[in-house]
């Protein structure tokens, strides 16, 4: 039986772009990076008996904002949107 479920992450986003250097403004101080990442994910769950099943997770980025080229590149996304997918087993114990 598949279900659906969302969740919200949080996480801290290091002021450091790809090549080591840090995001900054007109006066070379550095600043948090204009850049806004919004993520969907959606979890698929299906039990082949009663302990056991798959997973598939499926997780679509969007960054919106100037430094959004940057950013990205240092989270190794290639493209704006994004989404990655995941699978796998489990055994509930």
């Amino acid at each position: 039986m598949p279900f659906g479920t969302s969740n919200k992450a949080n996480f801290v986003w290091q002021r450091t772009i790809a090549d080591g250097n840090p995001v900054v403004d007109d006066n070379n101080e550095p600043v948090a990076p204009d850049a806004t990442i919004t993520s969907d994910a959606v979890i698929t769950v299906s039990f082949t008996d009663s302990e056991d099943g798959t997973y598939v997770a499926t997780v679509t980025g969007l960054c919106e904002g100037a430094d959004c080229d940057p950013v990205q590149e240092s989270l190794g996304a290639n493209a704006n949107p994004c989404e990655s997918e995941i699978s796998g087993d489990f055994e509930m114990e």
